[in-house]
């Protein structure tokens, strides 16, 4: 738990202190309620909860409004009674269902081929592969905006994914064409074309023209240069500085030789590494990257082909001490299986086969966990049945049909290109049509 981390105060109890911060508390503290809320404000939210449990009360037992000692570190180091408490009844996560589904043609016949889509400040963002729009979505669907790129420069038809710190926008180019690969930057508080500035990163290589991902650690950008095996690296606190701005860096040495993945799926970080998933038609591998030494030489690769479903079209979610990969096998039998592989060992993975419990979960792009790490949610593209994987035992698997919210133009497929989450929803939306499907994450409404 760093510095920063801040603990929301407890509902006041005349007679009690509330908690109002975590470090630097020496002496006794009394706590109300049943639990401590603590919001992580770190690039990555997550909350964490830390139950009231007394160390050493007298008589042993299960107290409300017990005294508990927490030193500087917020560890409890005693603890005195209080009332006896009766066990609380924990409520369950909310069951995988009733989504709510906006279909944004409603809006602009324009809104469709959703490659890329961020969560911040309260807002669902989410930008094009063919079109012009760079979208924001208020989190209860009441409200869309749109930013026209296309007015601004035609070549901003072929952008793509898309990445936040927070403050900014990143739009990653797809396929500009020509001489051009303009990263551009939105300031999302202003949310106007006449904040949006650029990099153009064809001037550090002439490979860099279809970029196909990217993710952030706050200080730097990390974008897929899948044509040449390459990780983009953009320093944005000097965004503006054109060529200085940013690094190269060639993996081809580490992933066995130049050329071979021309297409791959994703790239994150959890702010000490960054991990790619690159993809072939017949192999997948996982690359580790540390920031803090970003050379070929310190970068350690694992093939994965190992746990079949190998190719193009798969995804990767980083979860606590575990890489998730979702693999679909595209040639033919279209099965779709997830393979937990802890950070700490490339090579020990498990693998839980979603077809095999429903033959319906088939050919999924798309994935993105809860901030408690419990579920895992994996999108469909070639069929309409959305999975949740149970991340405590890695084998109860649930699923929805999203085809009675669809309209006719789907044909009974919804073609996610992705999922985010905010920490509240869980979003998935749609190459074409276009629409977007939520979910509420949490139990209880607690979140």
């Amino acid at each position: 738990m760093d510095e920063k981390t801040t603990v929301t105060p407890l509902a006041g109890v005349p007679g009690t202190t509330g908690v109002t911060s975590i470090d630097g508390i020496t002496g006794p503290v009394a706590l109300t309620g049943t639990d401590v809320a603590i919001a992580d404000r770190t690039p990555t939210p997550s909350n964490i909860q830390v139950s009231q449990a007394v160390l050493t009360p007298s008589p042993a037992g299960t107290y409300s409004n017990s005294t508990l000692t927490i030193n500087s570190k917020g560890h409890v180091t005693a603890g005195a009674s209080g009332m006896a408490l009766v066990a609380p009844v924990v409520p369950a996560w909310y069951p995988l269902g009733n989504p709510y589904y906006l279909e944004m043609a409603n809006f602009n016949p324009g809104y469709n081929t959703w490659r890329g889509g961020f969560c911040a400040g309260g807002n669902l963002y989410l930008s094009q592969d063919f079109g012009n729009y760079f979208v924001r979505i208020s989190d209860d669907f009441s409200t869309v905006t749109a930013l026209n790129l296309a007015a601004v420069d035609p070549i901003y038809k072929r952008m793509g994914f898309s990445i936040t710190d927070g403050k900014f926008g990143y739009i990653i180019p797809a396929n500009q064409g020509g001489t051009n690969c303009k990263f551009l930057r939105i300031d999302l508080q202003a949310f106007n074309t006449t904040s949006m500035v650029y990099n153009d990163l064809y001037l550090a290589d002439t490979s860099n023209q279809q970029l196909m991902g990217g993710t952030t650690d706050g200080n730097y950008a990390y974008l897929l240069n899948t044509v040449t095996n390459k990780i983009v690296r953009v320093n944005l606190a000097t965004f503006t500085q054109g060529l200085s701005a940013i690094t190269m860096l060639d993996l081809s040495g580490p992933l066995g030789g130049s050329g071979g993945f021309g297409y791959t799926v994703s790239i994150d970080t959890d702010g000490t590494n960054i991990y790619v998933l690159w993809a072939a038609s017949n192999q997948n591998v996982i690359s580790v990257t540390p920031i803090a030494n970003f050379t070929a030489a310190a970068t350690t690769t694992q093939d994965i082909s190992t746990y079949g479903c190998g190719g193009t079209y798969q995804n990767m979610q980083l979860v606590g001490d575990n890489i998730y990969v979702q693999l679909t096998d595209w040639t033919g039998s279209n099965i779709t299986k997830v393979v937990r592989i802890p950070k700490s060992n490339l090579s020990q993975g498990t693998t839980v086969n979603l077809s095999a419990q429903n033959a319906s979960i088939t050919q999924m792009i798309g994935t993105c966990a809860d901030a408690q790490g419990r579920f895992l949610y994996i999108a469909p593209y070639m069929g309409s049945v959305l999975a949740r994987v149970d991340l405590n035992d890695f084998q109860t698997v649930e699923w929805l049909d999203l085809a009675p919210l669809l309209t006719s133009n789907y044909y009974g497929e919804f073609e996610s290109y992705g999922m985010v989450s905010d920490g509240r929803y869980a979003y998935t939306f749609s190459d074409y049509p276009g629409g977007v499907a939520r979910f509420q994450l949490f139990n209880g409404g607690h979140y």
